[in-house]
């Protein structure tokens, strides 16, 4: 992958059709990185110098368009990473401003509560998300993770079945619902209880 930087030149008022391709491409390719950062296949010496990398890109996108809500959004996400949750959520809300009925810019909200250790609030978050699309699967994970942070386990347990019904089994939600077991009280015999954990046994 090129690590060439396009040589913009900051307009005021607009940008030229080639300086907005130049600022789409950094964009795309601060984008990758950070799929890249967040990848399992990625190998952990490489993750941090993938943010960094993002980090960079996106910091120059901002320079010249800082108005650009996607710009903003990846940014805030990298920040949340980086652990300057302030900075991210003064972006989210930006972002927010822009564009309320974003759900990935609710969504992202939601997750930075969470973080924040404001379960309640990043409820608020992923159930105006979902209200704007039903079948956001960042949203309805987030609502699991915040149900299991308050202690709604059994909430949070449903949360995570849904999500593996409908085939999304990655490690992140299959450790989730096995988190939730411990604290789920079963009085009796359940069919489905029995074959949830037959499948959380089945995975390393």
């Amino acid at each position: 992958m090129s690590t060439t930087t396009p040589k913009l030149q900051p307009i005021v008022n607009e940008f030229s059709d080639c300086e907005r391709s130049d600022i789409a491409r950094l964009l795309i390719h601060a984008n990758d990185l950070y799929q890249m950062y967040n990848s399992t296949e990625t190998a952990a010496e490489d993750k941090q110098t993938s943010l960094d990398k993002a980090f960079k890109l996106i910091g120059e996108v901002m320079n010249f368009d800082p108005n650009n809500a996607p710009a903003m959004n990846l940014l805030g996400r990298i920040e949340l990473d980086r652990g300057n949750t302030s900075a991210a959520q003064a972006l989210f809300e930006k972002c927010l401003e822009h564009s309320p009925e974003n759900t990935q810019y609710l969504t992202n909200k939601g997750y930075l509560h969470i973080i924040a250790d404001e379960p309640d609030l990043a409820i608020d978050y992923f159930q105006k998300a979902l209200a704007v699309d039903t079948s956001s699967k960042s949203a309805f994970l987030g609502m699991a993770r915040a149900h299991h942070a308050l202690g709604n386990y059994d909430i949070a347990y449903l949360h995570y079945r849904s999500l593996i019904n409908h085939g999304f089994d990655e490690p992140t939600i299959l450790h989730g619902m096995l988190n939730c077991c411990p604290h789920i009280k079963v009085d009796q015999y359940n069919e489905q209880l029995e074959a949830d954990l037959f499948l959380l046994l089945s995975h390393p």
